[in-house]
């Protein structure tokens, strides 16, 4: 009879263990011992925030010894109170930070020894935010400061997130300096670093320039950002030109200036009509340069002054001169004539005419007959015209022909450079009369 009823439980509990090797759940305690509680907890998710200790309690019920079994490979971000008891009990499950950016899980079953039956249940914790640290090497935190002088500079920066990072300039910002990355892999253990550089080629500066770069990390609603102030402060301008040029030969000449500054700068344009830029455009620079003038020849017999001006392009109130002083050209002389030789009908002068600047160009005499020594002419003057070998000094010799016998003539002496010309005070000459029979006698007759 017992062993019959034993057979039926036997048969009864095979049947359950297919049945439950067919679907793989758990077969219902009450099903097999009603009014029974071998192993049974509270629920089969437990929830955890993303904070450090974030916690949950699991209640256990069981009427024997058990044992909580992790089914994951890691479970090293959550902490069981115990892992083992007997009988009814309470588990606190806790957590580590979560320092990801998706949920975290972990699958358990809690399993009745004796009979081998299990509960399974998973814990699960939040997300956790978004992190973004920046490191500043050598600089103020937030701010990246470089000098307005126009060398190259740079800062170095590194970025630590638990995501990829990006690293963005604003548009207008990007002409006077640029980074050295734009992705990051941020979330290495060390971070990941980029640098701020100004370009190359910047010029200095008179006025702060700012600057703008945006580190972002993560995206959407989840994302942080990070703004770093970049600032190039302004230098103290200065300009020098030289050097002033005092007594500038007549003739002119190309003349050399020496400018020295710190910033951008531009030369004006010249307001002197005998200046001109060599070649011929305003000079602009950034720095030290030379300036090359031509400087014409002054034709007026008055000296005259100018300046030459440089200024601080971005700053025309910050400027500087140089003086040119350029010499007075003269007029030729003439010395005493003399007459060297006198006939009835021709007369040769001799004078000298003399030029300490431009040399003659042009020398000549005018000319007319008169009544007497003292008379002064009425008539059209007759030139007789000598061309200079352009000489600075020069004896001339002017023969007139053709010339009326016995005759006083009224004549000036002239002689021309580039300045100008200049006459002489006039003079008298007078031709050989014919000869009478008192000059030349008649021979005595036999």
């Amino acid at each position: 009879m017992h062993t019959h009823i034993y057979r039926h439980i036997l048969s009864t509990l095979a049947a359950l263990a297919l049945l439950t090797a067919c679907t793989g759940d758990t077969p219902s305690i009450d099903s097999v011992h009603p009014g029974h509680v071998l192993i049974e907890i509270d629920q089969a998710e437990y929830k955890l925030n993303k904070a450090e200790g974030a916690a949950a309690t699991i209640t256990v019920k069981s009427t024997g010894r058990w044992k909580i079994v992790c089914e994951s490979n890691d479970d090293s971000a959550f902490t069981l109170s115990k892992k083992e008891g007997d009988g009814d009990a309470t588990v606190t499950v806790s957590a580590k930070a979560n320092t990801r950016t998706a949920e975290r899980q972990a699958k358990y079953f809690i399993q009745e020894l004796r009979t081998g039956y299990k509960r399974r249940f998973t814990v699960t914790q939040a997300a956790g935010d978004v992190t973004l640290t920046l490191v500043y090497e050598g600089i103020d935190n937030g701010t990246v400061t470089f000098s307005g002088n126009g060398t190259f500079e740079r800062a170095k920066i590194i970025v630590k997130s638990n995501v990829k990072s990006t690293v963005e300039i604003l548009e207008e910002d990007k002409a006077w300096f640029r980074v050295t990355k734009t992705e990051l892999n941020s979330y290495w253990s060390t971070g990941d670093a980029f640098e701020i550089a100004t370009n190359d080629r910047e010029i200095p500066i008179t006025t702060d320039q700012t600057g703008t770069v945006i580190v972002t990390a993560g995206s959407g609603s989840a994302q942080q950002q990070a703004r770093i102030n970049v600032v190039r402060k302004a230098i103290d301008p200065s300009i020098t030109i030289g050097p002033n040029y005092d007594g500038v030969s007549y003739d002119g000449g190309t003349l050399t200036f020496n400018v020295t500054a710190n910033a951008p700068w531009k030369a004006t344009a010249l307001t002197s009509t005998w200046l001109n830029f060599k070649p011929n455009t305003i000079p602009t620079g950034t720095g030290d340069a030379k300036i090359n003038i031509v400087v014409e020849a002054n034709t007026d017999t008055v000296a005259r002054e100018t300046e030459v001006r440089v200024e601080v392009t971005q700053n025309a109130t910050i400027f500087a001169t140089a003086t040119i002083r350029q010499q007075a050209a003269t007029l030729p002389t003439l010395s005493a004539h003399s007459i060297v030789d006198a006939t009835r009908t021709t007369v040769t002068l001799r004078y000298t005419t003399t030029s300490t600047t431009f040399p003659v160009t042009r020398t000549w005499l005018s000319y007319t007959p008169v009544d007497n020594e003292n008379d002064e002419p009425a008539a059209t003057i007759k030139l007789a015209t000598r061309a200079a070998s352009n000489p600075k000094a020069e004896d001339i010799t002017i023969t007139l022909t053709n010339l009326e016998t016995g005759t006083w003539y009224y004549a000036v002496l002239h002689t021309q450079n580039e300045v100008g010309i200049v006459d002489s005070e006039p003079f008298w000459f007078r031709t050989l009369s014919a000869p009478d029979h008192g000059d030349n006698p008649l021979p005595d007759q036999p």
